[in-house]
């Protein structure tokens, strides 16, 4: 099972597909240059900001606090806002916090349940894959500091 906790709220009723939910770096993790005596050289960047988005359908209710807290932003409430993926069944975990809410998601309209993609951007994104193995969700999360 997937979910999405957004400032401690999960998030519920996405959309329909396979990928829903995307965290995703920024920027690379490196960069190289090659000389012209054939040694490369390597940069680390510390640049760990990502963003987590994610599609939910225009019925649900958590669209209302989304929004809310894009308009509490905008009237000077700012919220920093944390995030994390979860899926439990291989342990998985991605997230972070000292983010914001990109923009309100577009609103679309029609005969049919249309899909609403937020954007939240944070600070670090940390990835933890555990492929299974017995480690509790709580300790990555406590590791992660999210």
């Amino acid at each position: 099972m997937i979910s999405l906790t957004v400032n401690g709220r999960t998030i519920t009723d996405f959309y329909e597909g396979d990928d829903v939910i995307t965290a995703a770096r920024r920027e690379d993790a490196a960069s190289d240059v090659v000389g012209a005596g054939g040694k490369m050289a390597v940069a680390i960047h510390a640049n760990e900001s990502g963003t987590i988005v994610f599609r939910l359908k225009q019925t649900s209710a958590d669209a209302g606090y989304l929004y809310g807290l894009v308009g509490a932003a905008q009237n000077g409430s700012f919220t920093v806002t944390s995030a994390q993926i979860t899926d439990a069944s291989r342990k998985d975990l991605a997230g972070g916090s000292s983010g914001y809410i990109l923009k309100p998601a577009d609103m679309e309209r029609g005969q049919g349940i249309n899909v609403q993609e937020w954007t939240i951007v944070l600070e670090k994104l940390k990835f933890s894959a555990k492929d299974g193995k017995d480690n509790t969700l709580d300790l990555i999360s406590s590791a992660l500091g999210i």
